[in-house]
């Protein structure tokens, strides 16, 4: 899940931020908070969740994930939408499967600038939100900032995103080597490069499956990939109780995406343009699944069908391997 984010609004949070910061006490002066754990969720290509381009996707340093919420929203808007979408195949990014992490973070006190609007977060603070495309940190003050708060958790309120009516957070993680994109070894999985060709390199972040963080630079946030949720499966489209593909006459439940567009399906699309505010009224097509973009009760009703999706898929090929040095 790569998010964008505007470049103006990113340089005005900046510039509060260092502010604010300059007038903080200083971190002796009050104890740390206990660490905070929530879930987390990416939207992402199942085949880097220990499939057959590696296991990058179970990891969370260096990348954009979010809360319930904000994951939808993300895929609402950028993801599904017709025009989003120039594959017969696959969706935008080959998105396919939202993989679900449980983190635990306690950012250094210099760090803690902002709320949290996820109900399981709402205890601790976060740092700026800081865009990752490729592995890569984006941001114009990215450097500036990684030296000042180490490899901390940033959040970006999306509760009033114009385009959608859901609740929620995006958050990104700081991980090792953080200026550099991901490479592609000889095996075609996506890793860091190694040695790390940029500074800082951020080596030893504490990444302890299921541990707490202690809130030190190289030590804010510790997370747990639990497994992933199929898209097709959340939406429907692998619905046996309401068949969306046909052979022949005879109706039959899609096997996967491509088969749902090969039988003519339309995920959604609204109105003449899919990237409309909510604020002119338009026509949406597509599934049930995702009627009422802008409507609170309904985006309410797919957040709880995420977090309450009792069968994480957890391929045995997906298990973490052995730390290598260089996976985060």
């Amino acid at each position: 899940m790569e998010p964008r984010v505007q470049s103006g609004i990113g340089l005005c949070l900046w510039s509060l931020v260092l502010l604010g910061a300059l007038a903080a006490p200083s971190a002796s002066s009050q104890p740390a908070p206990p660490p905070v754990t929530l879930r987390v969720y990416r939207a992402i290509d199942s085949r880097l969740l220990g499939g057959s381009l590696g296991d990058a996707g179970t990891r969370l340093g260096n990348t954009n994930a979010a809360s319930a919420g904000g994951v939808l929203g993300y895929l609402h808007t950028e993801v599904i939408p017709s025009l989003s979408n120039m594959s017969p195949d696959r969706r935008f990014n080959n998105i396919d499967a939202i993989a679900v992490f449980e983190v635990n973070v306690l950012n250094v006190r210099r760090a803690r600038l902002f709320p949290s609007n996820d109900p399981q977060g709402d205890a601790s603070s976060f740092g700026p939100y800081m865009a990752f495309n490729g592995g890569q940190a984006m941001p114009p003050w990215a450097r500036d900032g990684i030296d000042r708060y180490g490899a901390y958790v940033g959040v970006q309120d999306q509760a009033h995103n114009p385009r959608h009516a859901y609740p929620g957070d995006w958050y990104s993680f700081v991980g090792i080597c953080p200026l550099s994109r991901w490479v592609t070894d000889e095996d075609g999985h996506r890793e860091k490069p190694s040695p790390c060709r940029t500074m800082p390199t951020l080596e030893g972040i504490c990444n302890i499956p299921g541990g707490k963080p202690d809130g030190t630079p190289l030590c804010q946030y510790t997370y747990t990939y639990l497994g992933y949720v199929p898209l097709d499966d959340l939406v429907g489209i692998t619905s046996k109780e309401h068949p969306l593909c046909k052979t022949g006459r005879t109706k039959r439940a899609c096997t996967d995406y491509a088969d749902f567009r090969r039988n003519g399906g339309d995920e959604y699309s609204v109105g003449p343009n899919d990237s409309l505010d909510c604020g002119p009224k338009a026509t949406e097509s597509g599934l049930p699944f995702w009627s009422g973009r802008c409507d609170p009760e309904k985006a309410s009703e797919r957040i709880r069908a995420l977090t309450k999706w009792s069968h994480l898929t957890t391929p045995e090929s997906a298990a973490k391997k052995p730390d290598a040095g260089r996976r985060e």
